[in-house]
């Protein structure tokens, strides 16, 4: 197990706020797809969308995605792939295990995500939300930005509109009167 490895941070001030600029992130996430994204004439079960806020491309062979913290067992990119600044990509999580097809699964509101960057390092995480229904994603905001929401209409590998609830309703509970 690696230890979470620092984020370099670039502090930068836009249109008069703050803004942060860090390595590659978990931008969205769907944990049940049931016919929102086809790829190579198959639905994914599920898919992690990973999003460059940087202002250079950065090549991501080398990094690794999992589903817990132990980076020996997480899904790696063997091929060179640059994900341009400003740039997203899909990552197809079906047990295939080849290409952006990552060695396992992800289910609805079990454990969490980790990124590992190319020295083993976990750079991002996220701690899986149950999902209300299917096809719904959980994303941040806007690209990079640190408030996540639950977006109906979900934006695989296109920038993220902002669209969406930060709750959902709570399981209803019978009350017999």
């Amino acid at each position: 197990m690696k230890r979470k490895g620092c984020i370099v941070c670039v502090m930068l001030i836009c249109g008069g706020q703050l803004c942060v600029s860090q390595d590659v992130v978990i931008n969205e996430v769907m944990q049940s797809n049931v016919d929102y994204l086809m790829v190579d004439n198959d639905f994914p079960d599920s898919w992690v969308e990973l999003y460059n806020p940087s202002e250079e491309d950065i090549n991501i062979q080398g990094y690794g995605l999992g589903i817990n913290n132990d980076v020996e067992s997480s899904y790696k990119l063997l091929s060179q792939y640059v994900l341009p600044s400003k740039g997203h990509v899909v990552l197809y999580c079906d047990k295939e295990n080849r290409d952006l097809h990552t060695n396992f699964r992800v289910d609805s509101g079990k454990g969490a995500l980790y990124l590992f960057d190319e020295k083993e390092l976990i750079i991002d995480e996220l701690h899986l939300k149950k999902m209300p229904c299917p096809n719904i994603a959980f994303g941040r905001k806007k690209d990079g930005e640190q408030q996540w929401i639950y977006e109906a209409s979900p934006t695989a590998g296109e920038c993220n509109n902002g669209l969406g609830a930060e709750t959902v309703l709570p399981d209803p509970e019978l009350r017999i009167h």
